[in-house]
């Protein structure tokens, strides 16, 4: 076998090569480094902005809290959410310049419009009203007609009583032969036999009776006549929308990303809302039925989370709460509806 014999300039020479290879490789190395080294972000420089809720933390608002923790610094606003409960009235407090953004019923959003706010919608969290009427197996009662001498537990908040009004118009019934009581919205009183009928949301007390094993009967509101009654919405004072839209946009970016991904993302979302609420309390198996049956309601326009459309059943709701004296006045759509903001997110 023939020898191989390496000089010592050849070895020079790659000794050369690899050393220059590897400044090469660590300049490479040291250019990406600087070029996509993140300088820290200073949030409290981004745009502030206050979100109220109508109710206590429940997985309905995981979207909305998922928005926040998640997608509001990258949409360019520093957003906060707060929770209500009985007594908190966003409406008062948007117009009160407390809140910026408000989550209410839209039938509560155009009556406040005719006693003279002036408030803007900006996002439909439900299409359709997520009411019903529920009621035990042994009242028999299966459909509308069957109201008929039972009682009914009327709520003094909330949506419910304008819809129970229209049902019942819609559909030839007299209130007068119905036996109404004023209720609390306890649904163990329900249980319990203190009244026969009572409204409740699919989402928060239909879901109550299902973990609780209930059997129970259901009355579709939305089957009787009023599935043109929007449900939640989102909303501002009309000068934060005219003075200040890239606010606006900023926000419902960032509602429409939080939803988005809580529908994709269900069970990663409830642990970013449990963490924001933080209450070990929380029972999270029954949250995660609410967030279930809250998410269909999400969809009810194009599979599109809190968009709308002026022409999609709008001017039929404004006639039906005319109808029962809810509203006495028309709406002027192209004023109060500004759904170009979340119809450009999905552009």
């Amino acid at each position: 076998m023939v020898p191989i014999i390496i000089s010592h300039q050849f070895i020079f020479y790659m000794k050369k090569y690899i050393l220059l290879i590897s400044l090469i490789i660590l300049a490479v190395i040291l250019i990406f480094v600087f070029v996509n080294k993140k300088e820290p972000v200073d949030f409290s420089t981004l745009p502030k902005a206050s979100l109220q809720f109508s109710w206590f933390p429940n997985a309905v608002f995981t979207g909305d809290i998922v928005g926040v923790e998640k997608f509001s610094h990258e949409n360019g606003i520093n957003l906060s959410a707060m929770f209500g409960g009985i007594g908190v009235n966003p409406i008062q407090l948007v117009i009160a310049g407390e809140r910026t953004f408000g989550w209410a019923s839209a039938d509560e959003v155009l009556v406040a419009n005719e006693k003279g706010a002036d408030l803007v919608i900006v996002g439909v969290i439900n299409d359709v009203n997520p009411t019903a009427f529920a009621s035990l197996p042994e009242k028999n009662i299966t459909t509308l007609q069957d109201f008929k001498g039972k009682k009914v537990g009327v709520l003094p908040f909330g949506g419910s009583t304008m819809l129970y009004e229209i049902m019942l118009k819609k559909n030839g019934i007299n209130r007068q032969d119905i036996s109404e009581i004023t209720i609390s919205g306890d649904i163990k009183q329900l249980i319990a036999g203190a009244y026969d009928i009572q409204p409740i949301l699919m989402a928060d007390e239909g879901v109550t009776l299902d973990i609780e094993g209930v059997p129970h009967n259901l009355i579709m509101a939305e089957d009787y006549g009023t599935k043109s009654i929007k449900g939640y919405v989102y909303f501002a004072k009309r000068s934060t929308v005219e003075e200040n839209p890239e606010l606006v946009q900023s926000f419902v970016n960032t509602m429409a990303d939080g939803w988005k991904y809580t529908i994709k993302n269900p069970q990663k979302a409830l642990e970013i809302f449990a963490e924001h609420v933080a209450d070990p309390s929380m029972n999270m198996a029954r949250e995660t039925k609410v967030l279930e049956t809250a998410i269909p309601y999400m969809l009810r326009y194009n599979n599109e989370p809190i968009n709308s459309d002026v022409s999609y059943g709008w001017q039929e709701m404004v006639d039906e709460l005319k109808s029962v004296g809810v509203l006495k006045n028309n709406v002027d759509f192209g004023k109060v509806l500004r759904f170009e903001f979340i119809n450009k997110y999905y552009r």
